[in-house]
């Protein structure tokens, strides 16, 4: 078969993240090509597992050079190029059809969206962005610029298209310090053209991505409102730029340039589907609910009728998720919100369709469910959405009924996976024979495991383990690791091995994961337990646990929780503000109105919640006391028309 695809990449010291990168593309790539700028660790040794073309080349502070030096070596007609702390979803097989369709002989850039993970590595925030990272094999398209580098064609101008391919990027979860010297890194090379006067407007984009990924959005702002003039409106990257000033608008809680923006962008780009999504998420934020509604229904309109306003036939400009997955996402929240159960069902039961390896989704829905649906009716529904289960969908689904302590469903899976000869992993089987009570399998698995790998979700199980069964020798099993440190806190604390040392709020965190799991297990004797061992930290965990049942629409526990907080006086602000939407929604208006109040001791109360107030209570009283108190905390709302009418 005659060669498709070469991969391009640079790389120095890049051992924590390579393995990853390669693995994702080898079944999609027919070439791969890395150019080494100086590693010193095992990087080479990792490359040489995948490709004999390797090669070295010293850095010079130039992105473009070290590139274009990659691209120099590819021998296939179409050039991929990734980074090492990126990589493609496994099955993603789309993107070879894509270009067989496209002739290799135009100078073409094949735009892919990029999924950047920020902060922590476990806290799920993401920042879309998009890169020209396909092109074709041509020594007349090269890389320019030293940092953010631009494909440049050297007859002309490039032709930019959309393409399939989704990259997901980790470069910026990286703990504080190396987060910082990777951003000094290039902020230290933008700096340099600075003082050169090289820098373009796509460069002052590009230097606001680098501000937006450390969440200092001011600065970003400024940098993006540089790169938004007009001369630059027939730019693939602009209106991707207009999205990150919206979502900088938002972080910063400035309403009124965000709706402005994006009334701007809806009359530039009618046809698409994704400033529909954001006009919808501005809605939200402003607690104008029905509102963000229909235009988030919009979104998706606009991505399920290809080719109605659309001269290139493509349903959104940016992304394919503002016109599917991101409604859907939001659509559920509303709902769930607003405690609209089977809707809720409905958009998170597209949002798996569009994604059935989203196991976050998957474990809400199969939790909703278990409340009112049959261990039959769950399966027949799981069968529709796995039509033809691979091995890690069913080893998912095993996963994910056994934490949400469903026996039936978890012995059909786990039949299903037998059928196929499929291995548990140990974390599946140590969580099996917890929730089957088999203390003797637990203890003969971990004897025969020669080193148990450093999962959270694993010492999670261990931890549950030695409390529920009261086997203190199972502490000796949790490492002192960045992984389990908080985990190994709290069973040091639980046996008192060392019960000294106060708790923090990642041990008050870790703790209510832990008393979740053992709350879904069944574990209620346990869970007691444990409460009572930390009764020190009873009003913290009362409210954490409060949140949390809120949050999974287990109403009348969490009013339990709140119930005890407020007759000692240390309800936070959040369960205040929770009780206040229960309250509007029950339409009981002076208690909501009251709870509002008491959670501005504690919080800045998001305008969402004044609004919410003004749009279900007819009470002309209550509602000017709403009023004068926006007014009061979110003077900043007065000026934007759509909420003139509460105002």
């Amino acid at each position: 078969m005659d060669k498709l695809i070469t991969l391009c990449m640079i790389v120095k010291n890049e051992e924590a993240v390579l393995s990853r990168c390669l693995e994702s593309v080898k079944d999609i790539v027919d070439e791969i090509v890395i150019i080494d700028t100086g590693s010193t660790d095992q990087t080479k040794s990792i490359v040489r597992q995948y490709t004999d073309l390797v090669f070295d080349f010293p850095w010079s502070y130039d992105f473009s050079a070290a590139k274009n030096e990659a691209i120099s070596k590819a021998t296939a007609p179409w050039i991929l190029v990734l980074d090492a702390d990126e990589y493609l979803q496994h099955d993603d097989q789309d993107i070879r059809k894509f270009l067989r369709e496209l002739d290799p002989q135009k100078p073409l850039g094949v735009i892919s969206s990029i999924i950047n993970y920020v902060g922590h590595p476990n806290s799920g925030k993401m920042v879309e962005s998009s890169s020209a990272r396909i092109f074709p094999r041509n020594a007349d398209i090269v890389f320019v610029r030293p940092i953010h580098e631009q494909l440049s064609y050297l007859h002309g101008e490039l032709t930019y298209i959309n393409g399939p391919l989704v990259i997901y990027h980790t470069g910026y979860t990286q703990d504080t310090i190396q987060l910082k010297n990777k951003t000094e890194r290039n902020l230290s090379i933008f700096q340099a053209m600075q003082h050169s006067g090289s820098l373009k407007p796509y460069d002052y984009y590009t230097l606001g991505n680098e501000y937006m990924m450390t969440e200092q959005y001011e600065l970003a702002l400024k940098q993006y409102q540089k790169a938004f003039v007009k001369q630059e409106f027939e730019k693939y990257w602009f209106p991707y730029c207009a999205t990150q000033m919206t979502t900088a608008f938002l972080k910063l809680e400035q309403y009124k340039e965000a709706s402005l923006l994006i009334d701007s962008c809806l009359r530039n780009w009618p046809q698409y589907s994704d400033f529909y999504w954001f006009k919808g998420a501005i809605l939200y934020d402003l607690g104008l609910y029905d509102a963000s509604i229909a235009e988030l229904q919009m979104a998706i309109s606009r991505s399920e009728k290809p080719g109605v306003q659309s001269p290139d036939n493509q349903t959104w400009l940016i992304s394919p998720n503002y016109g599917t997955s991101l409604p859907y996402q939001r659509l559920a929240v509303i709902h769930l919100e607003h405690l609209r159960i089977p809707e809720a069902v409905f958009y998170l039961t597209k949002l798996l369709y569009s994604n059935p390896n989203n196991e976050t989704v998957l474990f809400r829905i199969l939790q909703l469910m278990n409340k009112s649906e049959s261990a039959e009716s769950i399966i027949s529904f799981l069968d529709k959405v796995y039509d033809a289960p691979k091995e890690h969908h069913l080893l998912m689904l095993l996963r994910v009924t056994l934490n949400l302590g469903n026996l039936p469903l978890f012995h059909y899976y786990k039949e299903e996976c037998l059928k196929k000869s499929i291995t548990l992993p140990i974390h599946l089987q140590l969580l099996q024979a917890l929730v089957l009570d088999r203390q003797d399998l637990f203890i003969s698995l971990i004897e025969n495991c020669s080193a148990l790998p450093d999962d959270i979700e694993l010492m999670t199980t261990i931890c549950s383990a030695s409390m529920a069964w009261e086997e203190r020798s199972f502490a000796t099993f949790i490492p002192q690791s960045n992984n389990a440190g908080e985990l190994k806190f709290i069973l040091d604390y639980y046996w008192e091995i060392s019960p000294d040392h106060a708790l923090s709020q990642k041990d008050i965190a870790a703790l209510t994961k832990l008393l979740t799991q053992l709350f879904q297990l069944g574990f209620f004797d346990t869970y007691d337990r444990l409460m009572e061992r930390f009764n020190a930290y009873a009003d913290e965990l009362a409210n954490e646990l409060g949140h949390y049942f809120y949050s999974i629409q287990q109403i009348e526990l969490a009013i339990d929780y709140y119930s005890i907080l407020i007759n000692k006086n240390k309800l936070s602000g959040k369960g205040y503000e929770n009780l206040a939407k229960l309250y509007i929604l029950q339409g009981e208006y002076e208690e909501a109105l009251y709870f509002i109040k008491q959670a501005l001791q504690f919080i800045a109360v998001p305008p969402s919640l004044y609004i919410m107030f003004l749009q279900h209570c007819q009470d002309r009283k209550l509602n000017n006391q709403i009023r004068q108190l926006l007014q009061m905390k979110h003077s900043e709302l007065i000026d934007i028309p759509l909420l003139k009418s509460y105002l």
